[in-house]
């Protein structure tokens, strides 16, 4: 799939007379592709990553430069981990470099901050360790924005999360913890530290277990988030628990029922209804034109379903707001050979979307697959996920 991505992003690069926002989509996914693929143990891509990334610090879209910034801290920490240094002044160079872009730094730059944060603590770097908390605290007390600061606030005391993540890397690698142990830990975790940093923390974390198919733990992280946080003063963890909650068994429970109302005509100007695609199973696939990835997913999904054209149809759901947003979602959606829906179009005052509300889509990767007689399949999180239940209602 990574060579896909990459693939797709160097081929709109190479097109001519390329305007800035169609250049920055290519180049980051570019540099997502290059990630995942390194990632996965591919040493000549990790080469390419750090070269491209280093080589684009001059670029005149700021966002670009703050990207590569955040890629050479991970590249520094994958040779930590790796051992190709013991030393971690790399580490500290790079954040040091990426905290200079407060101006537009973002969730994924702070990440990495926590990133650092956790491997260098984990490795024993008591030094490191401590100038990475200060390097932290230093762009929280500089970001404007509310709900970034708040998140480089709560990073500040992610250490808590050490167990949880060991467990979910183990979950990640096919060899989850038992339930019990999982409750343990997120009742240690809530009843110690019982602020918005851990009820933001898990429920990120039931994301990614939900995309591994472990409900039953979902379910279970859910009941002990309500009853921890239930008894705070501060509402807002408990509000952050019932809105994931409610998004989980929103998409939990919307098997089994009938394809949800869409616009009469897709982006690109075309009429659209579902009765047009009877008898086939459709894979519905959400992006936006912001995170690039989510949208060069469909070509992976494309090619393995090449071989059950007559049988799957995809069509993608955009799921940007604004005028703006709109206007750049519907020219690349001109591009697109496949049906594009907009969740959000500028001429409806409401606010919601029954493709994306009733369904429980607060993220992406999203996509929801509908079988042949157009009742919902399942509302899944991942590729993998994706795959399996498409090889069960297409292949015999």
């Amino acid at each position: 799939m990574g060579r896909l991505k990459q693939e797709a992003a160097e081929s709109l690069l190479r097109l001519p007379d390329l305007d800035p926002d169609a250049e920055a989509v290519g180049i980051r996914a570019r540099l997502q592709a290059l990630s995942h693929q390194s990632a996965l143990g591919d040493l000549a891509a990790g080469a390419v990553l750090e070269d491209y990334s280093a080589s684009l610090l001059t670029h005149a879209n700021p966002e670009i430069v703050r990207d590569c910034h955040t890629v050479l801290v991970a590249v520094a920490l994958d040779r930590l981990q790796t051992a190709a240094t013991t030393e971690p002044n790399e580490v500290i160079q790079k954040l040091e470099k990426l905290a200079m872009q407060t101006p537009v730094i973002d969730a994924s730059s702070l990440l990495v901050m926590q990133r650092a944060m956790m491997i260098l603590s984990q490795y024993g770097y008591t030094d490191a360790t401590a100038r990475t908390v200060e390097i932290i605290r230093q762009v929280a007390s500089r970001i404007t924005d509310p709900s970034l600061r708040k998140l480089a606030e709560s990073i500040d005391a992610s250490s808590r999360i050490a167990a949880l993540e060991s467990m979910r890397g183990a979950a990640m690698s096919g060899n989850p913890a038992g339930l019990e142990q999982w409750v343990q830990e997120v009742r240690r975790l809530a009843a110690q530290h019982p602020d918005l940093g851990s009820a933001q923390y898990l429920a990120g974390l039931n994301l990614q277990l939900e995309a591994l198919g472990l409900i039953d733990i979902c379910n279970a992280t859910y009941e002990v988030m309500k009853d921890v946080f239930a008894k705070l003063e501060d509402r807002e963890p408990m509000e952050v628990t019932l809105s994931a909650q409610t998004a989980f068994l929103k998409r939990q429970q919307s098997v089994g029922l009938a394809v949800p109302h869409s616009p009469a005509s897709t982006l690109q100007g075309a009429a659209f209804r579902w009765e047009d695609f009877a008898g086939k199973n459709v894979v519905l696939i959400y992006w936006s034109i912001e995170q690039p990835d989510s949208l060069l997913s469909v070509a992976a999904l494309e090619e393995f379903t090449a071989s059950m054209q007559d049988q799957v149809q995809i069509v993608t759901v955009n799921i940007d707001r604004g005028a703006e947003a709109l206007q750049r979602a519907r020219k690349l959606a001109a591009t697109m050979v496949w049906p594009c829906l907009s969740a959000y179009p500028a001429d409806r005052a409401d606010d919601s979307d029954p493709l994306v509300d009733s369904l429980g889509i607060i993220s992406i990767p999203a996509v929801v697959i509908i079988d042949r007689n157009q009742k919902i399949a399942g509302v899944l999180l991942s590729q993998e996920r994706v795959e399996e239940m498409l090889r069960r209602l297409v292949l015999p």
